[in-house]
């Protein structure tokens, strides 16, 4: 019932403002990989039904370069709530937030299904996409731009970016039998972000 919910809810704030267009395949993958490498903080609502683990996730990102926090607000799973990843460029660690204090040995940067999801993009976004189409959306009455890779073996990655931010607000991949869809419940740029963030703390 909660799937049902979220897809009609999602059909509502995912609002096609005109028709797909073609573009050219590799200004739209340009466009996309900028948006996503951007440095935001960002909540993120994931919804990946056959997931590593699955059921939907909310997770908050702090990302800036090859450095990156992750919180994890609301899931279906009590053993992921309040966990927290932590990259600061070199070594990661993993701890949960709400049982603290933290552990400090470095771990592999891992935190299922978020980075798995993450993974997956960045795949995508590694290939060379066949064509490209690209459409204004509005996403939670943010104004984006919608971009749609169409990849090898059936493959597809749609990113709506904000057109005022140029921020991911929403993305969706198909990969083989891997469907998911990130929506963004808020989207900001992070610019000067304290070395404490992404610390052990």
């Amino acid at each position: 019932m909660k799937t049902v919910f979220y897809l009609i809810t999602l059909g509502l704030i995912l609002t096609a403002c005109n028709a797909a267009q073609p573009v050219a395949p590799e200004q739209a993958l340009a466009t996309t990989r900028t948006a996503w490498n951007a440095s935001r903080h960002t909540v993120w609502d994931i919804d990946w039904p056959n997931a590593p683990l699955a059921g939907e996730v909310t997770v908050e990102e702090w990302r800036a370069g090859s450095r990156l926090r992750l919180e994890i607000l609301e899931t279906n799973a009590p053993d992921l709530l309040g966990q927290t990843l932590v990259i600061n460029g070199n070594q990661a660690w993993r701890f949960n937030r709400l049982d603290l204090p933290a552990s400090e040995s470095p771990t592999t940067p891992v935190l299922s299904p978020v980075t798995d999801a993450f993974a997956q993009i960045e795949r995508l976004l590694a290939q060379s996409p066949a064509s490209a189409t690209s459409r204004q959306v509005v996403v939670n009455t943010v104004a984006a731009t919608q971009i749609e890779l169409s990849l090898a073996a059936g493959e597809t990655l749609r990113v709506a970016v904000a057109q005022t931010t140029g921020l991911p607000v929403f993305v969706e991949f198909t990969a083989g039998s891997q469907h998911g869809r990130l929506r963004a419940r808020s989207a900001l740029p992070l610019e000067h972000p304290p070395a404490a963030l992404f610390a052990v703390n």
